[in-house]
């Protein structure tokens, strides 16, 4: 915030936006017994346009991308190792689907083509943790590919124009997957041709940082309000130092970078326990004591 003469709330609200994508489904709040609560959170900060939006943002998130591109490189040989195993095999599927096509008796060659089918190695995605210009059906299927969770993270406001059908598809208000993502309850998508997409339990982030006059003229937009999206938002307000500024700064310290790295990507790596039947997370739960009543951690 100092280095970039930003309201220290656009860099702090966008660290918790950060961190909510780093421990989304893998921690619970529980204020009361029987009580429990997501930590993914939804954020928007307002700022006027020229205020380093996007270097606050692509500070915060630098973690994130840095994470991704790892773990892309890591597994890169073993990707390729598998597409390459997974070609040859579809290449003696289809030899012996042109041999069965054309014998008089194929059983033992339909057996051989099943059972080749059913063996074909799926090749490994490198994991997600974020997007930033995507449409809700692509969305969903990017949450369905990781786990359920995925953080939406972006400098405007143009994800309010999609939801409201302006971009994309003009085909009106899509809210179902940013209310049931922000909630937790279950997402079923079945759109034509499109295989379906099921998520149990979705864990959307968000963190946006649009102009105050976006946030504005979502009041009178269909559903917005209506449905409870607006509410959903944690909002940040900071005055603009346009016009203020002392123009004499100082960089971020390498020290407090590092210390910042480390702490997300810890949290990144994070494990909570596995449930053996439905090979799922099972969520560490926040321990909060109150008179008379007691949460277990």
């Amino acid at each position: 915030s100092e280095a970039t003469e930003t309201p220290f709330e656009m860099a702090g609200l966008l660290g918790l936006a950060v961190v909510a994508a780093c421990v989304a489904k893998k921690v619970v709040v529980c204020p009361e017994e029987g009580y429990t609560e997501p930590v993914n959170l939804y954020i928007a900060v307002a700022m006027e346009s020229g205020n380093r939006k996007t270097a606050v943002l692509d500070a915060m998130s630098r973690p994130l991308v840095e994470w991704e591109r790892d773990e892309a490189l890591r597994m890169a040989p073993e990707a390729k190792r598998i597409a390459s195993e997974r070609k040859t095999t579809e290449v003696r599927i289809e030899a012996l689907r042109r041999k069965a096509a054309s014998g008089p008796e194929s059983r033992d060659l339909v057996a051989e083509i099943t059972k080749l089918e059913t063996s074909l190695p799926e090749v490994p995605e490198p994991p997600r943790l974020w997007v930033q210009d995507v449409t809700p059906e692509n969305l969903a299927v990017k949450m369905a590919q990781n786990g359920g969770r995925m953080a939406l993270l972006s400098d405007e406001g143009g994800v309010f124009d999609v939801l409201a059908g302006i971009r994309y598809n003009n085909k009106g208000t899509n809210l179902d997957l940013f209310l049931k993502g922000h909630s937790g309850s279950a997402v079923r998508v079945d759109r034509g041709s499109r295989p379906p997409v099921m998520i149990d339990a979705p864990a959307l982030t968000v963190g946006l940082s649009p102009q105050p006059e976006v946030l504005e003229s979502l009041n009178g937009k269909p559903g917005f309000r209506g449905y409870g999206l607006l509410a959903r938002f944690l909002y940040g307000l900071p005055p603009s130092p346009l016009g203020n500024r002392r123009l004499v700064t100082s960089p971020c310290p390498k020290s407090t970078e590092q210390a910042y790295r480390e702490g997300i990507q810890r949290l990144i790596r994070l494990s909570p326990p596995v449930d053996d039947e439905t090979g799922g997370w099972i969520p560490w739960r926040s321990e909060e004591r109150r008179v008379g009543k007691e949460c277990r951690s």
